[in-house]
């Protein structure tokens, strides 16, 4: 087998809830993504060492228009077939259901990224962990092996070169390698032997990195909002609003001819009667326990 190589991206945000989101970006897309990610700075004329984070875009229109150029770029990535481009345009949402503008920058290339969210309710009661940094990696163990198993295949294997964490610091403690690692997955999902882990702060990170960590923000955090039906005035979350459509009727596993068919995936986990048990974010039926002992 033919094994493309990945990187894995990671952050979590706290909206009622404790929700996780990875991103899996294939190398060989990973500069073209960064020239992108570049363009709509420029576009915006925000400098690229800037943490442009989601928090309060909803309620300011100019503040939101980076974020839904952010958004529509992350439509695109995660498509798992390009039926037609994308266009990224500097004007709001709410202005662009009126009017046609000219697109700053048009989309039409295959990314092949993948999307995972795990929310997680009271989470400050979940999971006996000895701390928050360690209840991160479970959930993050959990995220990744649902996704690896869910979107790839014999067909489609993959080998994951890095880990990419939202700095160490606010979590209290470094990652474990040999812990996140030591993980059961199937024949078509490998680790690389020289598996990287990146926890910088994001102040430490080096440009590059820190746009596509400030991108995963923007996107954990999107699709929390999106799915919470957040109060979204100037229609920032719209570029999210047809695969979260897809996902609430099942269509992004059932369907092969939807757009982003096995590319994105929200799931819940939770304890009950001292068993985890994963469901389908949307529809909580046919569940999967794990015996948590």
């Amino acid at each position: 087998m033919h094994y493309r190589e990945y990187e894995v991206w990671h952050d979590e945000c706290k909206n009622n809830s404790f929700q996780h989101g990875i991103l899996f970006i294939p190398s060989d897309k990973k500069l073209e993504l960064l020239s992108y990610l570049k363009q709509i700075r420029n576009e915006f004329n925000v400098p690229f060492y800037e943490d442009h984070k989601f928090a309060g875009c909803l309620k300011k229109e100019k503040y939101g228009r980076l974020i839904y150029s952010h958004l529509t770029l992350l439509s695109h990535i995660l498509k798992s077939k390009v039926k037609h481009s994308s266009f990224l345009r500097n004007i709001s949402g709410k202005s662009l259901y009126y009017r046609n503008y000219t697109p700053y920058l048009e989309l039409a290339d295959f990314f092949g990224c993948k999307f995972g969210f795990l929310s997680n309710e009271n989470y400050l009661r979940s999971f006996n962990c000895s701390s928050y940094s360690k209840k991160v990696e479970l959930t993050f163990k959990f995220i990744l092996k649902g996704c690896c198993h869910s979107f790839f295949s014999n067909k489609n294997p993959i080998i994951i070169s890095s880990f990419h964490f939202d700095g160490y610091k606010h979590l209290g403690a470094s990652f474990d390698k040999s812990y996140l690692t030591n993980i059961f997955l199937r024949s078509y999902c490998e680790l690389s032997s020289a598996l990287y882990i990146d926890s910088k702060h994001f102040v430490d990170r080096d440009e590059d990195s820190k746009l596509i960590m400030n991108f995963v923000d923007n996107a954990v955090s999107g699709f929390s909002a999106a799915i919470t039906c957040a109060s979204d005035p100037y229609n920032i979350l719209t570029p999210l609003n047809d695969i979260i459509s897809r996902a609430r009727s099942k269509k992004t596993f059932v369907n092969p001819n939807s757009e982003w068919f096995r590319s994105a995936s929200f799931s819940q986990v939770e304890i009950i009667n001292n068993s985890i048990t994963f469901s389908d974010l949307f529809k909580n039926k046919d569940q999967i326990v794990f015996d948590f002992y």
